[in-house]
């Protein structure tokens, strides 16, 4: 695909496991199996994970290639005919300022005997940005997140919010090639409770984290409608769970802190179709984990997305504002599958 890969910063992983006797295994399924504490299951349904992609889902979106190459100059003009600001290589806004907001719900599904589970989770995203120079963007986003996940196999749940503050790049090397750098601060609040033969258990934990992706971005135009993208990327996520008490049958259980640690890489291409004032697109990438402490089984190191979208451009009269729908299937191992849509709202003066 003319040598154009992507890596999508596909996020992070906080388990809810510690090694050494923890009752819960890694993953946001809480809880051990209704044979008592053990090895963490394998294939667990990795919230976290979605829930960071999610999240880094609203920065690729607002510096995507197939919508930042229409803004700047289209193919043939096709910029000037949506009536997009600006045309032929003018700056892109006016003022350079652009303001989005970003929301992203999932459905999110493990049939495995061993390890059902099932919930949901919505993640949105607003961010403000200046375009210091034709080539460099600097902006400042607000993530939020809220998941509420079941487990079958121990009768468990799990609701996790999340808050992030980070700051974000976009530097473009010519008209084809740029690169995205986004990094902050995560901290999460976790209420959950599990019950096996003893009865039911609760805890209440949060954690403090730091996260940080690189994305190389890539485009061609091979016609005046057809438009070839990738990236090519590394995604981070370092946190640390505070130590917890955990409200038992048998009276408190003390946790010790755990530390979880991931980097992932992903491949993503992709084609889009100009169709004024719309511009479809299908996607794939490939997800894979190179890097991990704590969290699910080795055997479950990756897993395959596949997004179809558009993007929408305002008519005449409104001009700055862009509309991006999208939806993706995560496909993992063991049955596990991921539904996530993505909504965004651009507007730039």
């Amino acid at each position: 695909m003319m040598g154009l890969l992507a890596l999508i910063a596909a996020p992070v992983s906080l388990a809810l496991g510690d090694p050494g006797g923890d009752p819960y295994p890694p993953g946001d399924n809480i809880g051990y199996g209704n044979d008592g504490p053990g090895p963490a299951l394998t294939h667990q349904l990795d919230v976290r994970k979605v829930l960071a992609r999610q999240q880094a889902g609203a920065y690729w979106r607002r510096f995507s290639p197939f919508l930042s190459t229409l803004e700047r100059d289209g193919g043939d003009d096709v910029a000037s005919r949506a009536f997009i600001s600006p045309v032929s290589g003018e700056s892109a806004t006016a003022g350079g300022w652009s303001l989005w907001l970003s929301g992203s719900p999932a459905h999110l599904r493990n049939r495995l005997n061993s390890a059902r589970s099932k919930g949901h989770s919505l993640s949105s995203t607003i961010g403000l940005d200046k375009q210091i120079s034709p080539m460099l963007t600097l902006g400042v986003g607000l993530d939020n997140a809220h998941s509420n996940i079941r487990t079958d196999y121990n009768n468990g749940r799990a609701r996790t919010r999340t808050h992030g503050l980070g700051l974000f790049i976009n530097y473009r090397f010519n008209d084809w090639l740029s690169l995205d750098l986004q990094g902050g601060y995560v901290h999460q609040r976790q209420k959950y409770r599990r019950r096996n033969f003893l009865g039911l258990s609760t805890g209440r934990r949060h954690s403090h984290g730091l996260g940080a992706s690189a994305a190389l971005n890539a485009s061609t135009w091979l016609s005046s409608s057809v438009q070839l993208s990738g990236r090519l990327g590394l995604v981070g996520s370092f946190d640390k769970w505070r130590k917890h008490t955990e409200r038992t049958p048998l009276g408190p259980a003390a946790h010790p802190g755990a530390k979880e640690r991931l980097v992932q890489s992903v491949v993503e291409g992709g084609v889009a179709f100009w169709q004024e004032p719309l511009m479809p697109y299908f996607k794939a990438a490939h997800n894979y984990d190179l890097y991990r402490k704590g969290g699910v089984n080795a055997s479950d190191r990756d897993d395959f997305t596949f997004t179809s979208g558009v993007f929408m451009f305002a008519p005449e009269g409104a001009n700055g504002l862009s509309l991006g729908l999208s939806g993706s299937l995560v496909v993992g191992r063991a049955k596990q599958r991921h539904y996530i849509g993505a909504l965004q709202v651009k507007w730039s003066w």
